[in-house]
């Protein structure tokens, strides 16, 4: 198996180019953002259809998941609900979050549809899945021997319940840590992305932005991904990748990058994720920048193979190599190959003896 390493150079504004380090927002004018990643309400629904549970006993068992990059506080999970107007006490629905308790309603023949939101904790509202598990308990009439099991006995789970993430605001902020995180991420979200390429992209442009949508999509199948040319680029409404290579901008994308004050160095891929924000309104965007199509096509696999996307880190970074261990010849193996040493065949010459394929070695 290939051994692979990545060689990633912090790119530091102020050693390359004797500014002072930019901050990862950038002020933008407020013609240039449309909605704000703050106006859209991140929500997952916990079931795609009606769940109806019967009494006496029943349960459903539902996930949800937190994205990396989320704030790990005001999450919350919303429950609809409706029971038979036939309950009487003890009837109950028990809300049990990674088998732990968290609330237990009582059930008492109101036949309203109502609503019970239930805040999540820390540990809750940790990054990845979590369990939810809705217990039933249903009673229709007092009595040792009097069967609870008929079909007036049930409670509704309606596929409006749901988890509903933080405010946007409240997030971790934009890191490469959590790369491929705003612009896809795993759960039942509907995520939206542009990809702007230039005017009249390369073949090496084209390639890149292609991998990078394969990509993205090996972590969520769902994901809605629009290709926007620079001159098309009207308004960043949703989080946006720009990959190119520099000279081949020359409208909104050139006029950002000066801005943001980022330029790929000699054969260097340049990263950068930043925070486009205008008058209340923000929205994320990556750079992947580089000086030459060569430089582009030799090093776009950082962000397209899982490889090298698990180790990027920080809001900029300038890739400069990736390295590959030599392979070794597939079908010789030496002596050295299984932890033993050199072996003397005769006249004080010692050597690693070679085998070939999966011959018997005598």
């Amino acid at each position: 198996m290939k051994q692979i390493m990545i060689f990633l150079t912090s790119f530091m504004l102020l050693a390359m180019t004797g500014q002072t380090a930019l901050a990862k927002d950038v002020q933008v004018s407020g013609s240039l953002l449309g909605k704000s990643s703050q106006e859209q309400a991140k929500q997952q629904v916990l079931t795609s259809e009606l769940i109806t549970l019967y009494g006496s006993k029943d349960s459903a068992e539902l996930t949800y998941q937190i994205p990396a990059g989320a704030s790990s506080g005001n999450q919350q999970l919303v429950i609809e609900y409706e029971a038979s107007n036939l309950l009487i006490s003890p009837s109950s629905l028990t809300a049990v979050i990674d088998d732990e308790p968290v609330k237990t309603l009582k059930l008492d023949g109101d036949s309203k549809r109502k609503t019970v939101k239930l805040n999540l904790n820390k540990s809750q509202s940790a990054q990845g899945y979590h369990n939810v598990s809705l217990k039933f308990y249903g009673v229709m009439k007092e009595g040792v021997c009097v069967r609870q099991d008929t079909s007036g006995n049930w409670i509704k789970i309606y596929p409006d319940s749901r988890l509903t993430l933080a405010d946007s605001s409240e997030a971790k902020g934009t890191s490469l840590d959590h790369y491929p995180y705003p612009f896809a991420q795993s759960g039942n979200t509907a995520e939206e992305t542009a990809i702007v390429i230039p005017d009249n992209p390369s073949s090496a442009e084209i390639d890149a932005a292609v991998k990078t949508e394969g990509y993205l999509k090996t972590v969520d199948s769902s994901v809605s991904i629009a290709y926007v040319t620079e001159s098309e680029l009207k308004k960043i409404d949703k989080p946006t990748i720009v990959i190119g290579v520099d000279k081949h901008w020359n409208g909104k994308v050139k006029k950002l990058l000066k801005q943001a004050g980022l330029q790929a160095k000699g054969e260097n891929l340049l990263l950068a994720e930043r925070v486009l924000k205008a008058e209340g309104k923000q929205q994320p965007v990556l750079f992947a920048q580089a000086a030459s199509e060569d430089a582009l096509t030799k090093k776009i696999s950082v962000m397209t193979d899982q490889t090298y996307t698990g180790q990027l880190s920080g809001d900029t970074l300038s890739i400069s190599k990736l390295q590959q261990t030599e392979k070794k010849e597939s079908d010789k193996l030496t002596l050295e190959n299984f932890g033993a040493g050199d072996i003397t065949i005769g006249a004080d010459k010692t050597s690693s003896v070679l085998l070939s394929g999966f011959g018997c070695f005598r």
